[in-house]
Formats: structure tokens, C-alpha cells, sequence
């Protein structure tokens, strides 16, 4: 190539380069476009994390400037950021950027950090007023120091030797400000977590283990009072901070709200704590949860495009199961000081109780990453996922979601008072968001003397949570009442498939009772008379006895009554009811006793027999029905036999062993489900003769008929075999023809022989 062509080539570049620059700099100045760095490469990411000691870090030790010979003056000590909090475990720019390696000085929020920025401005304690936009947001910290001016970590034996001074954290709100100043008037996330020191939930849990002992009555005024202090002030507060993060942190940015996870594992026998009132703090954090949910959707439903877009994280599904106290907990359990201290002048409870350790920051990193992961369009990253464990072989494919209405019927009465009420709103909770994933709309109803209609049909998983996370208890029975008003906003809708599900936990006092109650909801299952429920009626009935049973029984569609001896099972078969509604299928067994029945499939099993029987599995579940006998009936005062009922899911065969354990009658039933979800097959197997000797086996599982083979006598044959095809009575089976054949086919075999014999002989 010639000098003049080389020359040529190289002012063409040169020519190239200024026209690249120069467009870059039209109609723009020098501002980089969206975030875009100057030279084409990746955003600069600039990430403020806001908040109280969720987000700080309290409780995962060190903090930041804790090794500091200053620390009493360092403002990340004084705030307890810890190294291991979970904002700095967040990743950005599709995953290449860890947060804690990108960490910014706020004092000079225009110092080049690369390719991101992070603020990390959490302070342990803070509120809401702490994210004051000036200086009126400082938060106040007390520092114990010696006589010789050195600081002292924690309580001390002589507190006349120590002294008490005063501290400042720069308000959050106005670092914010000067942040986002610094860098366009905008940032591209802030994360935050506040608003539970704002209703004390601080004291709700001292004041359950100042003693060391859960006092019932102590927990639910102290949880009380908190939800007084959140409708009188904290709600106001809590909305107003976050219209005034987003609107500080700029129209592109997103504001990541992350809730708070439920905090005491509700296993009964564990120490401190027990199972009622757990559940009481566990409802009352979801409830909450909700309502942060709620105010969330408040302040985006009134943005004109001027403020940031506010997200809420919800952290329950990451830390359910891992409670404090749980076998693996991600929360810290309850820190008194050790013996010796002075607690009359320092509080019995370290800052450090129920809060975070490490592996509960890991599940906050990965709950929050996600919703950045969405944002960004990027793939997962940050701490890896739990691994979810194996649906059951047994579980079918649910139907394509339709459009469903579910009226959720809940008995408020006096008697449902503390561990069932607290149970019922746990499941409620549950409920609500497994049916709103699956494409129902769901209306909230409670009765005690009369109903009351919380939520209309609503998806708004929200609102409807809060409500059945706020329930209180006090009154009568008048399931009629409750029904009634499911029946009206049922009547408004048109939807192909209509759902109510009532739970009560004993027999009307007030409103139709018994035969007349059971008429009023069969008018409302078939208004037609024709024989098909055009609402479907699940009841769930909850220590009942054994004519409150029956009612229910009656009052539910077929096969669609649920029997609960438990206050803790409460949300396993809430469950059951929401995956039936969901399309699964589940094959419905009724044994009448005297006899036990056993199901083993893949390594588990149900059981009736023993003093613990065995009632769940991943395959089904087992429960007990009292039988109300004819008055004057031998064991009638009692209930009878308890009547097994087995719920099977479909797409196994499952063998069924049955053993007698008394002289009597069995009776046998299995009932499957048609297309259109009810019960429309039951093969019964009626009055069969059992003793203490009698063993009888089947098979549960989708066919064209039903075979029972009973052995009478325990000899390990079977002396006769009942079968029953759909909607039919089983009858004996006739082996007469069998018999006749074989002994024919016999007795050919015998004549050949002879003659082939006859031959022979003839023969020789």
C-alpha cells in the first residue's frame, strides 16, 4: 500500500473519531444518556441502601470501623453496618458487580467508584423520621465509655464507672439527597427495609422473654398496642417516607422495599418460646407485611412519573421453616447478658435478638436479587438458591388455571379464641396466596352472631392477607349469616367456577340449625334442583363433634367435607381444599370401623392403627370422622367408631390393607372426581361382616371397577371378593362358571390320558 493511500486511511479514522465524539455531544452537552458511561461501557450503577437494623446488619458481626482506635466517632460503627449485611451481597450489571466491593464514601458522593456506587446508609434503630430529608433525621446514639474515656462494649458489672455519651448519625434522608444531587438528580436502586421500629416491635419481643416465659395475655396486648401505634401514627409515617425516598431518589430509579421475615419457629416443645404465642407474633409480622405492601401500592397508584417506582420484596418464602429456634435457623435466637450485669440500668435483651445471622442475610441477598435480576433482565445471581425439594411421584399436573371465585367463610367466635384464631389466620394468610398464583379471586367473610364481609372479590393478595391476618375473635355461631353473605357476592359474579369455603369450629347457636340449615346450603350448591352443585362447598370443621360433624357433612358438597382434630393441622388441610380448588385430584376413601386401614406408597405411610397414627403424607392424608349413631344406639353417647377417611391423590395405584379389630360391620366407599372437579363416581361396599380375624386388602387407584378381597378367618386366603364399577353397590363375585370350567377342562385331560393308556395296552 502507498504512503499517500496510508495517509489517506489514517485521516479518514482521525475524521471518523471527531464525527463519533461530536454526535455524542448534540442535542445533549455531555451528559451520558441513561446511565450509560461516556466510552460505550457498563452503567454506572449508583445503589443507596436506606434503612433501620434489618438492613444494617445488627446481630452479623464486625461492622465496619469496629477495628477503628476512633470507632466512637466512626458513623459506620455507630450505625452497626455490618461487612456481612445483605445489601452489600446484592450484584449488579447482570451479576459482574458485588456490592460490598464498590463501597462510597457519602461525605463525598462524587468520587469516581468504576462501574458502580454504593451507599450504604442503614443505621440499627433508625425510623422513619430518621430518613428526614435535613438534618432534623439525625438519630441519636449513646456510646458507653469508662473513667478513663474508653469505650465499653455492652453492660458492666460496675455501671458507677462507666458514663454515658452522646453520638450522631447523619440522617439517611439527607445523605440521600446530596447522593443523588452528586449524580444527576437520580440513583438506580435504593433499598430499604423500615417501619418495625415504628409500631415497637422491639418491645413486643422483650416484653416476651424479660421473664424468660411467655405469658399469653402479655404477647397479645403488647402486639396490640403495636397495631394501635401503626393506624394512630406509624402508617401516616411509613407512606410519607417512602413518597419522599422515591421522590429524592429520581423518576428512573427503583425503590426496593423489602418486608421482614416471621421471627420464632412454631414448633411446639422448643425452648423459650411456645407454639400459640409464636404464631400470635408470626401473624401479627405478616399482617404487617401486608400492610407495608399495601401503602406500597398506595404511593405507585399516585405517581405521576415523577418519583421512582417502589417494589415490595417479600422475605417470607425464603425464611419460612427457619425461624429462631428452628433446626436451622437464619435468625439469631434471644441474647440475655450474662449473669452479673446490671439490668436494671441496661435492658435484658441484646440489639443483636431476632435478627439476621449470616445465612438470614444470604436469604434476604437472594430474595432481593431476584427483583434486580427481573429489573436488569439478567439471569439469577448473588447467593444461590435453596434447592427445592421433589414434588412427590404421585403428583398430578394441576388443569389449566380458570377464572374462579373462592368466598372464604371464617367462624370469629368467642370460642376460636387464642391458638385456634391464631392458626385460622396463618392459614387464611396461605390460602389467599396460593389460590390468587392459580387465577382465583378471593372474598374474605366472617361470622360470629352475625357476618361481616371484609374483602369483596379481590386479587389484591395485599389487602386481602391484611384482613385475614387482623382477624379478632369474640360472639356466637351463625354459619347461616356467614353463608348468606358468601351466597350475595357469589350472586354479583359470573364466573364459571364459584367456591365457598367455610370453617367452623362448632354448631350454630344463632340462625337455621341442623336439617334446616342443611336445606339452606343445598339451595345454595344447586339453585336448580338438578341434582349438580353449581357453587361447590368445602367445609372444614375443627374440633366438632360428632353431630356438628354430620351438619358440616352435610352442608359440604360430596366428598368435599374435611374433618381437623388439630388446631395445628389448620393449615395443611386449608392446603388440601386450595390445591382441590387448583385441580388436583384426590380419590376419597371412607372406611366405617371396626377396623384399621394402612396405605404405604414410596417409603411412606398412613396409618390408623396405634395410639399415634400416621395421617400425612406427600401422597394424601388420613383423618377421623365420629359416626353420630341413632339416639338409644349402643355407643351413641360416645359418637361411635371413628369413620378413616382417606384423600389419595391421583396418578398412583395405592393398596389398601385393612384389619379388623373388633366383631361388627365395615362399611367401604371410594369416590373419584369427574372433569368438572366434583365427585361424581362413588363405588360402596356396604354392611360386610368383620371380627378381630378379618383382613381385607383393595386397590385405590383411577379404574373402570373396584375390587374388595376379604380373608374372614386371618388364614392369609381370601374366602370372597366384592366388586363395584361406577356409582354401583359391590356384589359377590360368582365363581361358579370358573369352577364349572376348570373342573371340565379337567376332566378332558383325565379322558385323554385314559385313552392314549387304552392305546397302548391294545397295542402290546
Amino acid at each position: 500500500m502507498s504512503r499517500t493511500r496510508d495517509a489517506r486511511h489514517v485521516l479518514l479514522a482521525a475524521l471518523l473519531s471527531v464525527l463519533l465524539v461530536c454526535g455524542s455531544l448534540v442535542g445533549g452537552g455531555v451528559q451520558v444518556a441513561s446511565g450509560e458511561t461516556a466510552g460505550g461501557g457498563e452503567k454506572d450503577v449508583v445503589v443507596v441502601s436506606l434503612g433501620d437494623s434489618y438492613s444494617s446488619g445488627e446481630g452479623v458481626e464486625p461492622f465496619y470501623g469496629q477495628n477503628d482506635s476512633d470507632k466512637i466517632n466512626d458513623q459506620d460503627w455507630l450505625a452497626h453496618r455490618s461487612t456481612k449485611s445483605w445489601p452489600g451481597k446484592l450484584r449488579v450489571n447482570g451479576g459482574t458487580v458485588l456490592l460490598s466491593d464498590n463501597k462510597a464514601d457519602p461525605a463525598d458522593p462524587g468520587s469516581d467508584q468504576g462501574s458502580a456506587a454504593w451507599y450504604f446508609l442503614a443505621s440499627s434503630g433508625a425510623v422513619t423520621a430518621n430518613l428526614a430529608l435535613d438534618s432534623s433525621g439525625d438519630q441519636g446514639k449513646e456510646v458507653t465509655l469508662d473513667r478513663n474515656g474508653n469505650h465499653v462494649d455492652g453492660a458492666v458489672a460496675l455501671p458507677l464507672l462507666t458514663e454515658k455519651v452522646d453520638r450522631t448519625v447523619t440522617s439517611q434522608g439527607e445523605l440521600l439527597s446530596s447522593i443523588c444531587g452528586a449524580h444527576g438528580g437520580s440513583v438506580d436502586y435504593v433499598t430499604m427495609t423500615i417501619g418495625g421500629n415504628d409500631v415497637g416491635f422491639t418491645d413486643v419481643v422483650r416484653s416476651c422473654v424479660d421473664t424468660q416465659l411467655f405469658d399469653f395475655r402479655g404477647v397479645e396486648n403488647a402486639l396490640g398496642e403495636a397495631e394501635q401505634t401503626y393506624h394512630d401514627e406509624a402508617r401516616d409515617n411509613i407512606r410519607q417516607a417512602y413518597v419522599n425516598v422515591s421522590q429524592t431518589a429520581g423518576a428512573q430509579s427503583h425503590v426496593l422495599v423489602a418486608g421482614y421475615p416471621t421471627l420464632l419457629d412454631p414448633s411446639d416443645g422448643f425452648a423459650i418460646f411456645h407454639r400459640n404465642e409464636a404464631l400470635m407474633i408470626n401473624n401479627k409480622v405478616e399482617w404487617f407485611n401486608a400492610e407495608l405492601e399495601k401503602i406500597v401500592d398506595e404511593v405507585n397508584a399516585e405517581n405521576d412519573g415523577t418519583r421512582g417506582q417502589l417494589v415490595f420484596v417479600s422475605v417470607a418464602s425464603e425464611f419460612r421453616g427457619h425461624e429462631a429456634y428452628s433446626d436451622s435457623p437464619y435468625l439469631n435466637g434471644v441474647i440475655i447478658p450474662a449473669q452479673g450485669e446490671d439490668l436494671t440500668r441496661f435492658p435484658p435483651l441484646s440489639a443483636y435478638s431476632i435478627h439476621p445471622n449470616e445465612l438470614g442475610t444470604d436469604a434476604y441477598a437472594r430474595a432481593v436479587q431476584r427483583v434486580i435480576d427481573q429489573i436488569e433482565g439478567g439471569q439469577a445471581h448473588g447467593p444461590t438458591d435453596q434447592s427445592v425439594p421433589p414434588q412427590p411421584q404421585t403428583e398430578p399436573a394441576a388443569t389449566t388455571p380458570v377464572e374462579k371465585d373462592v368466598a372464604l367463610v371464617l367462624d370469629v367466635s368467642g370460642s376460636m379464641d387464642g391458638r385456634p384464631l391464631e392458626e385460622t389466620k396463618n392459614a387464611a394468610g396461605q390460602f389467599v396466596d396460593v389460590a390468587l398464583e392459580n387465577g382465583a379471586e378471593c372474598a374474605l367473610v366472617t361470622y360470629d352472631n352475625e357476618a361481616q364481609t371484609l374483602s369483596g372479590f379481590s386479587s389484591d393478595g395485599a389487602t386481602l392477607r391484611s384482613e385475614a391476618l387482623g382477624l379478632d375473635s369474640g360472639g356466637g355461631t351463625n354459619i347461616e349469616d356467614g353463608l348468606a353473605q358468601a351466597a350475595a357476592l357469589l350472586a354479583t359474579r359470573s364466573q364459571s367456577a364459584q367456591y365457598i369455603v367455610l370453617m367452623s369450629d362448632g354448631e350454630p347457636n344463632d340462625g337455621k340449625t341442623g336439617d334446616e340449615l342443611i336445606a339452606y346450603a343445598e339451595s345454595i350448591r344447586d339453585p336448580n334442583g338438578d341434582g349438580v352443585d353449581e357453587v361447590r362447598i368445602y367445609a372444614l370443621g375443627f374440633n366438632e363433634s360428632a353431630s356438628g360433624q354430620a351438619l358440616l357433612r352435610g352442608i359440604a358438597s360430596d366428598g368435599c367435607f374435611f374433618s381437623v382434630q388439630a388446631a395445628s393441622d389448620l393449615t395443611n388441610f386449608f392446603r388440601d381444599i386450595v390445591d382441590a380448588i387448583n385441580g388436583v385430584r384426590f380419590m376419597y376413601v371412607r372406611v366405617a370401623c371396626p377396623v384399621d386401614v394402612t396405605v404405604s406408597y414410596n417409603g411412606e405411610t398412613l396409618s390408623s392403627a396405634g395410639e399415634e397414627p400416621l395421617t400425612r403424607t406427600s401422597f394424601g392424608s388420613l383423618t377421623f370422622e365420629e359416626e353420630a349413631l341413632p339416639e338409644g344406639q349402643e355407643g351413641a353417647e360416645d359418637g361411635g367408631d371413628l369413620v378413616k377417611v382417606l384423600r389419595l391423590r391421583e396418578g398412583a395405584s395405592y393398596a389398601i390393607d385393612i384389619s379388623g379389630y373388633d366383631t361388627g360391620t365395615m362399611d367401604y366407599s371410594i369416590g373419584f372426581i369427574d372433569d368438572e372437579g366434583r365427585y361424581s363416581d362413588f363405588r360402596t361396599f356396604s354392611g360386610i361382616g368383620v371380627t378381630s380375624l378379618t383382613r381385607a386388602s383393595t386397590t385405590a387407584e383411577v379404574s373402570e371397577a373396584t375390587s374388595l378381597r376379604i380373608d374372614d378367618n386371618g388364614d392369609g386366603t381370601y374366602d370372597r371378593t366384592l366388586r363395584a364399577a361406577a356409582n354401583e353397590e359391590g356384589r359377590l363375585v360368582d365363581n361358579t362358571a370358573v369352577v364349572v370350567s376348570v373342573l371340565a377342562a379337567y376332566a378332558v385331560v383325565f379322558a385323554l390320558i385314559m385313552a392314549l393308556l387304552v392305546r397302548s395296552v391294545v397295542r402290546r
